[in-house]
C-alpha cells in the first residue's frame, strides 16, 4: 500500500519567534552601525537650545554653542520702554549642556533609539547656573528705578497728646518671582522673544473704617507704658513708641525683636581669684549668663502683635506675654 503524506500545518510559534529574533537582530545591527558611524559625534536630529550639533564632535559643538551664547540678548519691556540684557548676563554651564545632549542615543533607553530610527529632531535646553550675575542684577536695579512706584507705609504718632495718622500709599513693584521664571524659560533655549516685565501692586493705603479703628486703638494707649523685665534689666516703652507697632510690618517687628534680644544677652562670667603674698586680694564669683532664644522670642512677640496690637490692647495681657521672655532665655555656663 502506498503511504499518503499529509501536509504539515505551519508552526506559527516558530515563525513568530524567528521573525522577532530577526527584528531584534536588525535593531541591534542598526544601533551598532549608528554607533560606528557616529562615533564621538552627536546623533542625527540633536539640537541644544536651537543650535544644531548633529554630526559634530563635542569640541566642535562647544565652539558653535559658545558663538551663539556670545551674541545672545533678550529684551525686557514695560509700558513701551525696552531694555536689553547685556552680553554675558546669563551664567551657562556649557559642559553640562553638552554632556546631556551627547548622552542621547548612548544611555541604553529604547525611546532614544526609536526616535533615532525616525530621525526625529530632539531639543535639549542649556543648563543655567543658579543665581544672577552682577550684570543682570545691575540691569534689574536700573529697570526697577524706572518702573517701580515705592509704597509708603502708614504712619502714626502722638503730637501734643493727640493721635496723628498719615495714611499709606499703594505702590507698584516688579514681581521678581514671575520675572525670574519667564527669564529662565527663555534663556535656557536662547529664545530672543521680548519679555513683558510682570509687576504687582503693594497695598499700603488703609480704608476709612480701618483708619477709625486704628485711631480708637491708638487713643487707648495715650498715657500708657510697657515695661519689659529680665532680672535687673528693665526696658520701658512709652505710648509714642507703642503706637508705632499698630502699623508695623512683620519685618519691622522682627528687626525690633532681634535688637532687643541682642541688647539683653548676657555672657557668663568666670570666677576670679587674685593672690597677694599668699592671701586672696580679690575675689569675684562666677556668674551665669543667658542668651535669649530669638526664635521663641519672635514667636511670642508676633503672637502679641496678632492677638493684642490688632485689637483693643489689653495691657495686662501684653505685660504677661512679654514677661514670659524671661522664662524663654537659655542659661549658658
Amino acid at each position: 500500500m502506498k503511504k499518503v503524506l499529509k501536509n504539515k500545518k505551519p508552526n506559527w510559534l516558530q515563525i513568530g519567534g524567528g521573525f522577532l529574533m530577526g527584528l531584534i537582530l536588525g535593531i541591534v545591527l542598526l544601533i551598532a552601525l549608528a554607533r560606528i558611524s557616529w562615533h564621538n559625534k552627536y546623533y542625527p536630529g540633536v539640537e541644544i537650545a536651537g543650535v544644531v550639533v548633529a554630526g559634530l564632535t563635542q569640541d566642535e559643538a562647544r565652539v558653535k554653542l559658545q558663538e551663539s551664547i556670545n551674541t545672545y540678548q533678550v529684551s525686557l519691556a514695560y509700558n513701551g520702554a525696552t531694555w536689553e540684557t547685556p552680553i554675558g548676563a546669563i551664567n551657562y554651564e556649557i559642559e553640562a549642556s553638552l554632556n546631556e545632549a551627547y548622552r542621547y542615543g548612548r544611555r541604553l533607553e529604547i525611546g532614544d533609539y526609536l526616535l533615532l530610527l525616525v530621525n526625529k529632531k530632539t531639543q535639549f535646553p542649556l543648563v543655567v547656573l543658579e543665581g544672577k550675575t552682577d550684570k543682570l542684577e545691575l540691569l534689574i536695579s536700573q529697570i526697577s528705578s524706572s518702573v517701580e512706584i515705592p509704597p509708603i507705609e502708614p504712619k502714626i504718632e502722638i503730637v501734643n497728646k493727640q493721635i496723628k495718622i498719615a495714611n499709606g500709599e499703594d505702590g507698584v513693584v516688579i514681581d521678581g518671582e514671575r520675572l525670574d521664571k519667564k527669564l529662565n524659560e527663555q534663556v535656557k533655549m536662547l529664545d530672543k522673544s521680548t519679555i513683558e516685565i510682570p509687576t504687582k501692586v503693594v497695598n499700603k493705603q488703609i480704608g476709612d473704617d480701618k483708619l477709625n479703628e486704628l485711631r480708637n486703638r491708638a487713643e487707648k494707649l495715650l498715657g500708657k507704658e510697657l515695661t519689659l523685665v529680665l532680672d535687673d534689666e528693665r526696658i520701658r516703652l512709652q505710648a509714642n513708641e507703642l503706637v508705632t507697632f499698630l502699623v508695623a510690618s512683620d519685618a519691622t517687628i522682627s528687626e525690633y525683636v532681634m535688637g532687643l534680644a541682642e541688647s539683653l544677652n548676657k555672657p557668663p562670667q568666670n570666677a576670679k581669684f587674685e593672690f597677694d603674698n599668699g592671701k586672696v586680694s580679690e575675689f569675684a564669683p562666677g556668674l551665669t549668663g543667658w542668651k535669649l532664644n530669638y526664635s521663641l522670642q519672635k514667636m511670642a512677640y508676633n503672637k502679641v502683635s496678632i492677638n493684642c496690637w490688632s485689637r483693643i490692647i489689653n495691657m495686662k495681657q501684653l505685660r504677661s506675654q512679654l514677661h514670659e521672655l524671661r522664662h524663654q532665655s537659655q542659661p549658658t555656663r
